[in-house]
């Protein structure tokens, strides 16, 4: 019976929210999800100053959201590699940013140096690599300002058990 309950409230959150796909970036885009995605600092440059505590923080709550979606790695040629520096250039406001490519496979992720430490910064933008966009939901790890006691939400773990399905399935 709890478990009904708990369904029902997933689902009336979803519809509330617009569906899954309103938590997905480009649906068309992001119709399935094929883990493992190794994710690396891009450069040894970016490996000094980046913070692998705090990625290993980010990894293992998206691994607790869906085990063994992600994996550290120390190659260049990962799916997701972390830029750090100053990248005003690219990004409107100066914070963190990442721009995921059509294929799907590749994301970069783009933080600005004095984040680079910022473990929940880090989650909210692998969740922008998973195809995850922003969510109302301001205790969700994807709400616009991510903070310290934010969590991948309950709905967020159902849709990547479905993309993950999906992308089994194909």
């Amino acid at each position: 019976m709890r478990r009904i309950a708990v369904t029902l409230g997933i689902l009336a959150s979803l519809s509330a929210c617009g569906g899954w796909d309103a938590y997905l970036r480009e649906p068309n885009v992001y119709e399935s999800l094929s883990p493992p995605y190794r994710i690396s600092f891009a450069t040894e440059i970016d490996a000094q100053q980046g913070d692998f505590n705090a990625l290993a923080l980010a990894v293992e709550m998206w691994n607790d959201a869906h085990e063994g979606l992600l994996v550290i790695d120390r190659d260049p040629t990962a799916n997701f590699l972390i830029y750090i520096g100053p990248y005003e250039d690219l990004l409107e406001d100066a914070r963190a940013g990442s721009l995921r490519f059509p294929e799907g496979q590749i994301c970069a992720i783009y933080l600005p140096t004095e984040v680079a430490s910022d473990f929940p910064v880090i989650a909210h933008e692998i969740g922008h690599c998973l195809g995850f966009d922003h969510t109302q939901n301001a205790g969700s790890i994807m709400y616009e300002e991510p903070g310290d006691a934010s969590l991948i939400s309950p709905d967020i773990v159902e849709v990547l058990a479905q993309l993950v399905e999906n992308g089994v399935s194909e």
